[in-house]
């Protein structure tokens, strides 16, 4: 929706007749002839210097003229000299407007409203305004009053649809609308105004007829081709999505909008260099733009520029502040780079300035997750208030669970994940896949294929259907998981970046479990239960809908290509290297304070941090200096940022002799990892589900002696690692076959005990 350009109110009270000069000077302005115009205003003041209608008439063509410092300040001082003058305050408020000075803008229109007269411009102008700052109430308001002052004007009419699009009363939009395009039948602007009224209900061939009668009356109309391009770009047809959005760039005065949807395409399609060269465009052309500020933050960082994205999203907030997305992705940022507790805090002030962003609140969710401080209870409240945004139609009676019949069908199984790259999920999603017993399951895998890059070639084989949803919204993903008859649908990704929960909040299955995302996903009602063992899960701890697997809720078996371990690192080294391949959102004070007590005890030892996070130079400082608060050099330090592909990671670790486990939230692919690559790993078993992975794995492994109880446990036992080179070495020989005979690589007994627990799931025993 385009914001309607300020209206400006009459340019004077009609000059009496003394005053000729300044008749004529009007009259020429009046006309467009306004370097004529000005000399005149200026004689006109040189006899009586603060008359108010001509400071305000110059102030006027001193801005027509691009002296927009200028024409403020004349029009400051028409106002001081006439308090009580409305037109003046109006066009101190466009202008105001122009130069991105949003409150001052606000301000002289509220004062202008509050002036004699019945002047509309101000009303419709503060509307409009307030409309994009969120205000949305008074908004509608101010443009109400507008039409019943008066009726018969068109720009009060259109100034109420807007209002009333925005408030979400869709049907009075639309009639609003319709009335406009029957006062101005040849306006083009009407019916692209109609066509956004009919897109809000949902009738998409209506929307489209108004957009191209649009162009029938204007043909290079901006928002309307723009408009016909996010159509078709919705319905899948990228190129003449790209052409149309091209179209509206070369035809409007600043094609903003229409480059930020350009840029979007671009994002989609994996071309972030074009996505930023838009983006660039669009604050180089509107420097108060936040959204276009905040989507040139979101492609640097898909191109791990860190440090430059964070200073696009600080420009979103100059430009916006309190911009509930900014803030958000500030949150999100601070979180991946290690800082918690201001993500946390940067995400609390995202909801609340925007209450319903339901992105905002999955990111605190993640960042609670993974800050020592959160109870239960607050995590259950906020992932509470994340579902209660969702709105959920009743489970259709196609999703009743359904018998399996006897002799008993297949049970079909659905594995959901926006991203299964080869690292993470898809690491312990692949071995279940393979071992499956095609006789008991029929297995569905609904991923993003694109974003899934290697792991597609790797997992689609080992499923009966492989479902690409790249690019399709939850609803879409929803309804292809109905389709396929889905009895059991599980969840993969928590509330990691990108999940897929809004499937699940759609009871796109009968039975909805969640495996792999940790404990907060399974707060959500619609989830029955979390996939989970003993040691994660214990029998005394809280046993609400958890489903425990008999020995351990994950398996392994490595990856294919993986290299071999090689020599002990310390013998060639000439020192201890510990190391760890976490994100630093999981380096809390208590890990880093455990770390550098086991650093102090072996002399010249080093840590090897290892996360695409250390790409940025300003977290490889900001590390750097909390390091040396715990008394750490910065020379002790390897920062390094490798790629998120396997064979770089696990070659890795053969620079590595002891792998540290962060805690409270433990690893899980990487402690995998590292025992494949023949490196033992020390975990700390703490209280909480996500505090035990690391001992499930070193249990299910036959490593229990790695897990320690508590940190001074932890920290010996890393000591005593890393001064017994002799262990290390045997370790590094033998920790990849002792894996594969383990029960954490007994990929068949795994996928045996988990068949048996959807089942019961689901309803029936095994």
């Amino acid at each position: 929706m385009s914001r309607p350009k300020p209206k400006t109110g009459a340019r004077n009270p009609p000059a009496p007749p003394a005053e000729g000069l300044l008749e004529r000077a009007h009259a020429l302005h009046r006309a467009g002839n306004v370097r004529d115009a000005a000399p005149l205003y200026m004689q006109f003041l040189a006899t009586e210097p603060e008359h108010p209608v001509a400071l305000h008439l110059l102030g006027q063509a001193s801005c027509d003229l691009g002296d927009v410092a200028t024409g403020i300040a004349l029009m400051r001082r028409a106002v001081a000299r006439r308090p009580d003058y409305p037109e003046a305050h109006n066009n101190l408020g466009v202008q105001l407007g122009s130069l991105g000075r949003f409150d001052e803008a606000i301000a002289s229109y509220r004062t202008a409203t509050r002036c004699r007269g019945k002047l509309l411009a101000p009303l419709i102008n503060l509307s409009a305004l307030l409309l994009a700052r969120g205000e949305v109430a008074e908004a509608l308001a101010l443009a109400r009053n507008a039409a019943d002052r008066d009726p018969a004007s068109t720009d009060a009419l259109r100034a109420h649809g807007l209002a009333l699009r925005v408030a979400g009363q869709r049907d009075a939009a639309r009639r609003a609308f319709s009335q406009l395009v029957q006062r101005r039948p040849t306006s083009p602007d009407a019916a692209n105004d109609l066509g956004l009224a009919e897109y809000d209900l949902g009738r998409i061939d209506a929307a489209k007829a108004c957009y191209e009668r649009a162009l029938e009356l204007a043909p290079q109309h901006g928002a309307a081709l723009h408009n016909l391009g996010k159509l078709a770009h919705e319905a899948g047809c990228a190129a003449e999505a790209e052409a149309l959005f091209a179209r509206s760039v070369a035809s409007s005065s600043d094609g903003v909008d229409a480059r930020l949807s350009l840029a979007r395409l671009h994002r989609e399609q994996g071309q972030l260099a074009e996505a930023e060269a838009q983006l660039r465009e669009v604050v180089r052309r509107r420097a108060a733009s936040a959204d276009g500020w905040t989507a040139l933050g979101d492609v640097l960082r898909l191109q791990r520029r860190d440090d430059e994205a964070e200073s696009a999203y600080r420009s979103a907030l100059e430009a916006s502040p309190g911009h509930p997305t900014a803030l958000a992705e500030l949150g999100a940022l601070a979180f991946a780079h290690g800082d918690v507790a201001t993500a946390v805090e940067r995400l609390r002030a995202a909801v609340d300035r925007a209450p319903d962003s339901v992105s905002a609140r999955s990111a605190l969710a993640l960042a609670l997750g993974a800050d020592p401080s959160t109870t239960p209870e607050t995590l259950i409240a906020v992932v509470g208030a994340y579902e209660s945004m969702h709105t959920r139609s009743p489970a259709p009676a196609a999703l009743e669970r359904a018998p399996l019949g006897s002799p008993p069908r297949r049970l079909r199984v659905g594995y959901v994940a926006a991203d299964l790259r080869a690292r993470g999920a898809a690491s312990f999603v692949a071995p279940l896949l393979a071992a499956h017993d095609r006789a008991v399951v029929e297995t569905f895998v609904y991923a993003d294929a694109r974003e899934s890059g290697d792991a597609t070639t790797r997992l689609s084989p080992l499923c009966d259907r492989w479902r690409d949803t790249s690019g399709e919204d939850d609803r879409a993903v929803a309804a292809k998981i109905r389709a396929d008859a889905v009895d059991v649908l599980v969840d993969l990704s928590g509330f990691a970046p990108e999940h897929r929960l809004g499937v699940f909040l759609d009871r796109s299955a009968a039975t909805q479990v969640s495996w792999l995302g940790g404990a907060g996903a399974s707060a959500l009602t619609v989830m029955h239960c979390r996939i989970s063992d003993p040691c994660m899960d214990p029998e005394e701890g809280d046993v609400a809908r958890v489903l425990r697997l008999p020995v351990v809720a994950r398996c392994w078996s490595g990856p294919d290509a993986a290299p071999d371990a090689g020599p002990v690192p310390s013998r060639t080294a000439g020192h201890v290297t510990f190391g760890s391949f976490e994100a630093p959102s999981a380096h809390g004070v208590g890990v880093m304070a455990a770390w550098a007590k086991v650093l102090q005890a072996v002399p010249g030892s080093r840590l090897l941090l290892a996360s695409e996070a250390y790409a940025s130079a300003a977290t490889r400082a900001g590390v750097a200096s909390v390091w040396a608060t715990h008394g750490i050099d910065a020379a002790r330090l390897e920062l390094v940022a490798p790629s998120d592909d396997s064979a770089t990671v696990l070659a890795c670790h053969r620079r590595i002799d002891v792998v540290l486990d962060p805690f409270p939230c433990n690893g899980a692919t990487t402690v995998c990892e590292a025992l494949w690559m023949g490196v033992p790993v020390i975990t700390l078993t703490g209280a909480s589900h996500g505090a035990r992975v690391g001992t499930s794995l070193l249990r299910a492994a036959g490593l229990p002696e790695l897990a320690a109880p508590d940190v001074d446990s932890y920290v010996a036992r890393a000591v005593a690692l890393a001064v017994d080179e002799e262990r290390r070495a045997a370790l590094r020989a033998s920790l990849r076959d002792t894996v594969r005979a383990s029960r954490l690589g007994d990929t068949q007994s795994f996928a045996r005990a988990f068949e048996a627990a959807l089942l019961r799931a689901h309803g029936r025993e095994s």
